[in-house]
């Protein structure tokens, strides 16, 4: 969490119109406390959104998550962590694969999509990953031409 304090003071600075300087503000202090409003708090969403190309769930658009320094660096990990599902990601390079040349033409290319379930020991909690191993396997034909 320590890795977004500084980004997140930055953009408090620009966006939180709070009574006092940031720069005294522990990450523990109640932002709302020292001035935050729910105007404000729109403004910080989104620049955190852009600075961290993250999307907050309105499940996460509470009081609680924009409490404290403290609990926005919590929940910009858990969102940078979140990332795309399984079956999202595998979607995702399959998506790119498609664009590549198929059958026919010079290059077949075939998809394995790997899952495996992990723990991830930076932040204390269990991950997926998935891998997608990708062959690609050139193909040799000639066409004979002869009436």
């Amino acid at each position: 969490m320590q890795m977004y304090v500084e980004e997140i003071r930055e953009i408090l600075s620009r966006h939180g119109r709070l009574f006092a300087p940031v720069s005294e503000i522990s990450d523990g202090s109640d932002l709302y406390e020292a001035g935050l409003t729910s105007l404000a708090t729109v403004g910080v969403m989104l620049a955190l959104e852009e600075e961290f190309d993250i999307e907050f769930p309105d499940s996460m658009l509470s009081r609680k998550t924009f409490a404290s320094i403290e609990s926005l660096a919590a929940a910009v990990q858990r969102l940078i962590a979140k990332g795309d599902s399984p079956a999202e990601a595998i979607a995702k390079w399959k998506e790119k694969l498609d664009a590549c040349p198929q059958e026919g033409d010079l290059l077949l290319w075939r998809v394995q999509p790997e899952i495996e379930w992990g723990h991830d020991f930076d932040m204390q909690k269990p991950v997926w990953r998935v891998y997608a191993r990708i062959t690609i396997q050139e193909l040799w034909y000639s066409e004979d031409k002869n009436p």
